[in-house]
């Protein structure tokens, strides 16, 4: 299927409703402006453009969604392999940024049976924040459950259903799993309670850092740590930390007892 029958080259944040149907409203939405934002980017690496974007960067352009929105979004695109994101090209790494680009040979494969590109009405289908906020917050739930494979959807809501508040609550910061439990149990032992507050402040500094708030989970149950700051040493591992020196600073017992010679006086 050709490319430019799913994909416009113009600036308003539109949709195909056939590509929104298939792969989600909210995927295509930001699947065509990542596609606008890379004919015109000068990132050429590998024989692909690509985007360098921050997820506070991509806010800015999305101001409709939240942060916690637009990290499922890029997930799910992730998910379907339309969306490819790495950081290897950055000089330091330290950096966690992703550059992204479209995987456009699995995108011109994707199943979609009908897609017609010359509706007049589908050339309208662009809104500023105000129009859009409600449309999106209303459709985002329904479109991700139309979306959900069909032979798993019961399964999914009988597992969400037995889903305890805490790991609800830690599923939509991208907590889960295995390490879901054991971050409960961690704060737990911290006497540090899981509220959405306290993981809003955590994914902050998580965003700070460049990193998942998955991973910083792992991070403080592996350190011990109660909390998170962006500028803690939170890449040295435990292995790799020195030792301290035999002597310390402020320890004078090494010349107890010792007779100390002077010369020159």
């Amino acid at each position: 299927m050709s490319i430019g029958k799913l994909l416009i080259d113009d600036q308003p944040h539109q949709v195909l409703p056939a590509l929104a149907k298939t792969i989600g409203l909210n995927e295509a939405i930001f699947l065509q402006q990542l596609h606008y934002l890379l004919n015109y980017s000068k990132n050429h690496i590998e024989g692909k453009s690509w985007i360098f974007n921050t997820y506070e960067q991509w806010q800015e352009i999305f101001c409709y969604w939240s942060i916690s929105t637009i990290r499922r979004t890029i997930e799910s695109v992730k998910t379907r392999g339309l969306l490819i994101a790495t950081d290897k090209f950055n000089k330091m790494k330290m950096d966690k940024t992703k550059w992204y680009t479209i995987d456009y040979d699995r995108l011109a494969n994707l199943d979609i049976s009908t897609v017609k590109n010359n509706n007049p009405s589908v050339q309208n289908e662009q809104s500023d924040c105000s129009k859009w906020t409600d449309v999106s917050v209303q459709n985002e739930q329904s479109n991700n459950q139309k979306n959900t494979q069909k032979n798993t959807t019961q399964d999914i809501k009988k597992t969400t259903q037995k889903k305890s508040p805490v790991l609800e609550l830690l599923a939509e910061f991208g907590i889960t799993g295995q390490l879901a439990e054991d971050f409960i149990t961690h704060r737990k032992s911290k006497n540090a309670p899981i509220t959405k507050t306290a993981l809003e402040r955590l994914q902050k500094q998580a965003d700070l850092a460049g990193l998942p708030l998955a991973e910083v989970a792992e991070v403080m149950i592996e350190r011990g740590w109660r909390g998170f700051k962006a500028n803690w040493d939170w890449q040295e591992t435990p292995q790799n930390r020195s030792k301290k020196s035999k002597f310390d600073d402020n320890d004078d017992s090494w010349w107890r007892g010792k007779t100390i010679e002077v010369r020159g006086f």
